[in-house]
Parts: structure tokens; sequence; C-alpha cells
């Protein structure tokens, strides 16, 4: 896995179902909650939410994001943990991987073409933190009781490596996720 695909994404790929793309659709809505369904989770474990239904909605609802006739944009469903756990566990996964997906049909099979994705907003974060660093390390040249101001873009730097590791096997994950929805198979490029 490259830097720029660890960091990134963007990795295009093409399902081939015998299904139609109405029946795709229908399939997809059943095991999609809602894109906000990060807040009511964590009001769901904050107010005690059984854990036994809790487990059961996520292996019902495994993937959250928007469907529609055009196509769709899903990502993967982030448990929420118990406290103590909770402070730490309860975010929204700006790294997280997403896919955009669009149908098309050719006679007999549709083609569902995705693309796999992060946020837009990532890209504004690398930005920053590259900002970050060269302010700070041209503000410590010729002053090395400075130095260790460095530690704090280091601790972006690693932060933001840290969250994309932790999502690396969600792009493997929804395209597994699609792929045994829509009874597909990935066509070579």
């Amino acid at each position: 896995m490259g830097f720029q695909h660890l960091v990134m994404e963007g990795e295009r790929s093409t399902l081939t179902t015998s299904l139609p793309a109405p029946e795709c659709l229908a399939r997809l809505r059943g095991i999609t909650a809602a894109a906000s369904v990060g807040s009511t989770d964590q009001r769901r474990v904050f107010y005690g939410f059984p854990e036994d239904l809790y487990r059961q909605d996520l292996a019902q609802r495994p993937l959250r994001g928007r469907i529609s006739e055009r196509g769709f944009r899903v990502g993967r469903r982030i448990r929420v943990q118990q406290r103590p756990l909770l402070l730490l566990s309860s975010y929204r996964m700006l790294f997280a991987t997403w896919v955009d997906g669009k149908f098309a049909t050719d006679g007999s099979a549709t083609q569902v073409t995705v693309t796999t994705k992060v946020f837009r907003g990532v890209g504004c974060f690398w930005l920053l933190v590259s900002g970050m660093t060269l302010l700070f390390v041209s503000a410590t040249i010729g002053h090395p009781s400075g130095w260790p101001a460095l530690i704090f873009p280091a601790g972006f730097i690693g932060l933001g490596i840290i969250a994309r590791l932790a999502a690396s096997n969600d792009a493997n994950f929804l395209l597994g996720v699609l792929k045994s929805t829509f009874d597909a198979r990935i066509v070579p490029s």
C-alpha cells in the first residue's frame, strides 16, 4: 500500500451482477443506515441501549450513507463503545473510506462502478498540517531552543497516519459487502 493510497484512496472498481439496478438499490437500502446514524449510535450507547440489540442492528445494517436512483455513497458504520471508552471511541471518522457508486445497465447485466474516497476535508487537513510544519520549521531556524515546538506538527501528522491506518481495511470491507449484496463479481480493469 503506497503512501498516496493510504492517505487519500481513490481506487475505481467495476462490479457486474445479473440483478437489475432497482433490485440492487433495494438490497443496498436494506443494509444501509442513514448517514447521520453515528449520533444516534452515540445516544443509544450513552442511554444504555441493550448491547445485543445494538450488535444485531450493526450486523443488519453494517453501512451508513445515502442512496438515490442515480447512485450511492456509503461508508462503514463505526461501532460506538461503552464507557469509559466512550470519550475515546465515539467519533466521526473524518479519515474513513467512503464508496461512491453508479449503476449502468447493459442488456442482461448491471454494471456498478464504485470509487473509494476519503472525505475531501482530509486534503485540507494535510495542507494545513504541511503549512503548519513549514511555519514551525521556519520559526525555529536559528533558535535551537525552539525545536521542541515541532512536536505539534509531528503529532498531527502521526494522528492523521494512525487514523488512516485504522481505516486501511475499509475499502476491502466495503467492496466485499457490496459484492455479496449484489451477488456480483469484480470485473478486472
